[in-house]
């Protein structure tokens, strides 16, 4: 791997999955213009290419994994805002 290259990315679920495949991700703040908000992203050391088109192709079905996840948290953030959520017996 070429550790010499280094992409920035934006989007943490292709991190997360750049990681698991062994590429080492440094984070840091980025100033967005409108505003005075700030993003995280990070600078990926190594040839990513490969990775990024497997992520993106869904290989190994990632990309349904990572929908699911974003669901999961959705029905998750909706409970929390109900006013009653317990599970009757």
């Amino acid at each position: 791997m070429a550790r010499d290259k280094v992409t920035t990315v934006e989007d943490a679920n292709l991190v997360a999955y750049l990681v698991t495949r062994g590429f080492v991700a440094i984070p840091y703040m980025k100033e967005i213009k409108e505003g005075d908000q700030r993003r995280v992203i990070w600078d990926v050391q190594g040839d990513i290419e490969k990775a990024r088109q497997e992520f993106y192709g869904n290989a190994n079905g990632i990309r349904d994994f990572v929908r699911s996840l974003k669901e999961v948290r959705q029905d998750m953030q909706t409970m929390k805002s109900m006013k009653t959520t317990n599970k009757e017996d």
